[in-house]
């Protein structure tokens, strides 16, 4: 498989530079999660206790936001800042489906944005590297690893998004939108493929820019610890923000071709009023 060949040549990479570090070497971060615990048939990962430490920061933000509310907050406020976001995010939906379908993908908009965009964030924080657990042998295993380099996590999120879509879709034009699926003959059958292939697109960008990310920062943290680190961090910091929009503006999308009536597109630009306006 390509990404076990990466990981492996970057190890191998990271192997060699040691000696010529005198011994401060790195250690490429591997593509599974490690498991701390077992509960029963259910193993707990690494990845899965940094999803809990970002669900507390995100609770402990909405607490911040929401307490004390008032009809007009002060200009530098948490209400000032969780509305503006919202805000923002609620425009960019109803300028591209109407006010009516905004509110029913918002939910899902707004929670992909900010829990996204909280886990690319915090990930940067040092959480890895000083704190880990022990296990036989005297291994080392991080305590906590960043949540979207963890591929069950971008399939996760990108299964809820195909899911809600297609929900809607069926919601609320469930004729049209399955007989695209079967008619005209052959174009149908490749709509229907790349319905699915929409939920392997947006797990693997997330997971792969990511994954290269906390690679990357990893080896230039190892080999010149002290100014290029913090550049790369910087960059990590708006390419974080950039993948939060995009996975948040491809939900959008997909739930936008699944509503929208193909009929009422061409009606309306057959109309006179919209010939007129034209």
């Amino acid at each position: 498989m390509p990404f076990q060949e990466l990981a492996q040549a970057a190890t191998t990479g990271a192997a060699a530079a040691e000696p010529a570090s005198g011994g401060a070497g790195f250690e490429i971060p591997h593509l599974a999660p490690d498991v701390l615990f077992q509960i029963g048939p259910l193993g707990i990962t690494n990845t899965i206790l940094f999803t809990y430490l970002v669900m507390v920061v995100l609770v402990a933000l909405a607490i911040i936001c929401t307490r004390n509310l008032k009809l007009v907050p002060a200009n530098r406020s948490w209400q000032t800042f969780a509305e503006v976001v919202i805000g923002t995010l609620l425009n960019l939906a109803e300028g591209s489906v109407g006010r009516e379908r905004a509110r029913k993908i918002f939910p899902l908009m707004g929670t992909l944005f900010i829990f996204i965009l909280t886990a690319n964030w915090l990930g940067l924080f040092p959480l890895v590297g000083p704190f880990y657990v022990l296990k036989e042998g005297g291994e080392k295993i991080d305590l906590f690893r960043s949540v979207n380099a963890d591929w069950s996590t971008t399939l996760a999120l990108a299964l809820i998004t195909f899911a809600v879509t297609e929900f809607w879709g069926l919601r609320m034009r469930a004729k049209e939108h399955l007989l695209h699926f079967i008619l005209p003959l052959g174009v149908g059958q490749i709509e229907l493929v790349s319905e699915f292939v929409r939920v392997l697109s947006l797990s693997v960008r997330l997971f792969g820019n990511l994954f290269a990310g906390e690679v990357l920062v990893t080896v230039m943290t190892g080999l010149i610890p002290v100014v290029v680190p913090a550049v790369f961090l910087l960059l990590e910091t708006l390419f974080g923000f950039i993948q939060a929009t995009v996975f948040t503006v491809l939900c959008l999308a997909y739930f936008t071709l699944n509503t929208t009536s193909h009929h009422a597109e061409h009606e309306e630009a057959h109309s006179p009023a919209h010939a007129a306006a034209a």
